[in-house]
């Protein structure tokens, strides 16, 4: 940092120098414009150290007079507000898919944060987890969810939250507050056989409604058409396909060769139902989590077998989170990882993989039913781990009965990793 510092000044102050020439015993400055006079060779020049720093001190207010003027009218702006919500009995669970662009880079600037509002919290709003990225943060401030960026640019990311419900009698009723100025939409699902929509402004799509804010706001009130119905009742009727939506896996491997997995399975079904997995051989399975809660397990000649119900009477979506540990693979200059995953009882839509390895080496897709993506959706897995390295993604769908696999060859990274002198 030292070397650089002191190689960024030399080469201000030489370019300083640089508007200087002398002429006739008199020194004046030059622009570098075309037609300019050529510096004769060997020609110097010599000026008090004071002098010098006054031009530098010109220079960079000069500098910072055109960066303001050429500042933008605003600090950034949300370009997408996209809320899907689900009726509960006493809640409305949602999601959210924001986009940012933050115009100003603040470490230019006086203060070095742009703060952007996103929306306006509550006791009432229970937020599932705070996503971050590189340059951005999220917290709360003053009541306001706010986002916090340190350089200009533009990021997507999800948000979770559970807004709880204002009751009186039969009828519940949530209001959401984006952050003005912001065209939010939310498109709001209903199971008829239990709720009715009393309050709402939108319309009425194939699965449940589109809706708009007004005066900066979303408010949904429904009332229960029965009480939701208990387990039993549900398994009475002839129950929807047991599907599982996506499973995401999020994998991390150090260099001695440790290998582990973290592999979420979103379900969506009714009633209760068994769900079977099978652990490749030579694989730990270290633990076990439905619905956010670690459960106890045992596995039976390498199946593991769960009963599992959704997060909600009435609702039809849950979570298996397995923690896995294959066999440790130790690296060498080059060669070749190969992963397996669980065959699971249940058809799954999507699978979607992140892979965060050593980088010491260079990384290349060789094969297996999972293939290169530039993105995938991140995970929100309970059990938490760092996740250093190089970062690859791979996707696959429509998968039945059978092991997602994926190998991944490597070789050393020789580029820069060795002293070349100066």
């Amino acid at each position: 940092m030292f070397k650089a510092k002191k190689s960024a000044f030399r080469t201000s102050i030489l370019w300083t120098m640089g508007w200087i020439l002398l002429l006739g015993g008199r020194l004046s400055p030059v622009f570098a414009q075309p037609g300019s006079p050529e510096l004769p060779a060997g020609a110097s020049a010599s000026l008090p150290l004071e002098e010098v720093l006054r031009l530098h001190r010109e220079r960079d207010e000069a500098l910072d007079e055109r960066r303001r003027q050429a500042a933008p009218p605003i600090e950034g702006s949300v370009d997408l507000l996209s809320f899907r919500g689900r009726v509960l009995d006493d809640a409305l669970e949602a999601r959210a898919q924001i986009q940012v662009t933050v115009l100003v880079d603040p470490r230019f600037e006086e203060q070095p944060w742009v703060r952007l509002p996103l929306l306006e919290m509550s006791p009432q709003i229970l937020l599932d987890a705070v996503p971050s990225g590189q340059g951005f943060s999220l917290a709360v401030v003053d009541d306001q969810l706010v986002l916090l960026a340190r350089q200009a640019g533009s990021w997507s990311f999800e948000l979770s939250f559970l807004a709880r419900a204002e009751t009186e009698g039969n009828r519940r009723r949530v209001i959401l507050r984006p952050a003005p100025s912001t065209a939010a939409v939310m498109t709001l699902e209903v199971d008829d056989n239990h709720f009715q929509l009393l309050e709402a402004d939108g319309l009425a799509e194939a699965g449940g409604f589109r809706l708009f804010a007004r005066e900066d706001r979303f408010e949904v009130a429904w009332r229960r058409l029965k009480s939701a119905p208990s387990v039993a009742e549900e398994v009475a009727r002839p129950p929807m396909e047991a599907v599982v939506e996506k499973a995401q896996l999020s994998t991390v491997s150090t260099l001695e060769g440790d290998i582990h997995h973290r592999l979420r399975y979103d379900l969506r079904f009714e009633g209760q139902r068994e769900w079977q997995a099978e652990i490749p051989d030579g694989t730990e399975l270290h633990k076990v989590f439905v619905n956010g809660r670690s459960v106890p397990f045992q596995l039976e000649a390498g199946t593991l077998r769960l009963t599992v119900e959704p997060v909600r009477a009435g609702d039809r979506h849950g979570s298996v989170e397995l923690v896995l540990r294959p066999p440790r693979e130790s690296y060498h200059l080059s060669g070749e990882l190969v992963l397996v995953l669980p065959a699971v009882s249940w058809p799954i839509n999507h699978v979607y993989a992140r892979l965060h390895l050593p980088e010491v080496f260079t990384y290349r897709w060789s094969g297996g039913s999972l293939a290169p993506a530039e993105a995938v959706p991140k995970a929100e897995l309970t059990y938490v781990l760092p996740t250093p390295g190089d970062e690859l993604m791979f996707q696959q769908t429509l998968v039945h009965g059978s092991s997602p696999t994926l190998r991944v060859a490597y070789d050393i990274e020789l580029d820069e990793q060795y002293f070349t002198g100066l």
